[in-house]
């Protein structure tokens, strides 16, 4: 979990610098070669965390605090999949499935805090949708969270972007099934979690950042959250078996399927 790669030192420094009292650098301060090149120090928070971890329990507190990250995010999907359904062992086995799929990145990085709140934005996103009572105060708070520990923040606004996106295709097409209460508040929503995006060190550049960064050939060739899978490799099995038993859910279950998940 630990040295897999180099990052997990930067994250480390950068949080020692931060609980030193400095503010999150803007500037690369660690590269003897790059020194001084501006930087979006988006991944800070989650540096601070991992070196409090460090702090109380040494190497081992990193991996205390990867191992809660990780039992957290698969709790709460597995609580939430027991409240839907009623069932028991099915949500176990298709949690536990799931957690073998994503095992492959279960290394001590900021990643791992998103995991965990990308699970929670998927519930409260679903609830949102679903016209369920949902404080909304809770997504720009998640926000304002989550744009400071990992990049891979643009994630909710992809499911909530969605969301609202297959909302408006019904608005348009089968408006008799539509509730205009959920369409404002996935705006709002939508809204204020794009304004809490520039509450961060270096403000708009952390967006930017992150679109440099999908645009990158080289960066989303080697790096492992963006590479695709080769099924070729047994290792990908597992991930093929859940691909292939989730398509085949949503054929038999496609009429109970709304638009508004249709495009999500």
């Amino acid at each position: 979990m630990l040295n897999t790669d180099g990052d997990l030192p930067h994250h480390l420094a950068v949080g020692k610098y931060v609980l030193q009292g400095h503010l999150p650098p803007i500037v690369d301060i660690f590269s003897y070669t790059r020194n001084g090149v501006s930087i979006a120090s988006h991944k800070w928070l989650s540096g601070v965390f991992f070196y409090l971890a460090y702090i109380i329990f040494d190497e081992r507190g990193i991996v205390i605090l990867s191992a809660l990250l990780i039992a957290t995010t698969f709790t709460i999907i597995y609580s939430d999949g027991v409240k839907r359904t009623g069932t028991r062992i099915p949500v176990f086995v298709l949690v536990a499935w799931g957690a073998a799929i994503t095992s492959l990145h279960w290394i001590s990085r900021p990643r791992l805090f998103t995991m965990l709140l990308f699970a929670v934005w998927l519930i409260l996103n679903e609830r949102l949708a679903s016209g369920k009572k949902v404080v909304i105060w809770l997504f720009p708070a998640i926000m304002l969270l989550w744009n400071n520990i990992h990049g891979e923040f643009i994630a909710g606004f992809l499911v909530t972007g969605a969301t609202l996106a297959g909302w408006i295709w019904e608005y348009f097409f089968d408006r008799s099934n539509v509730d205009i209460k959920i369409g404002k508040r996935l705006g709002i929503v939508l809204a204020s979690i794009t304004v809490v995006t520039v509450v961060n060190p270096v403000s708009f550049r952390a967006l930017f950042t992150v679109a440099n960064w999908l645009g990158n050939d080289y960066l989303m060739s080697h790096t492992n959250e963006t590479i695709p899978p080769n099924f070729a490799n047994p290792v990908f099995y597992i991930l093929l078996a859940f691909i292939i038993f989730s398509i085949f859910l949503l054929v038999i279950k496609r009429e109970k399927l709304p638009a508004r998940m249709a495009v999500y």
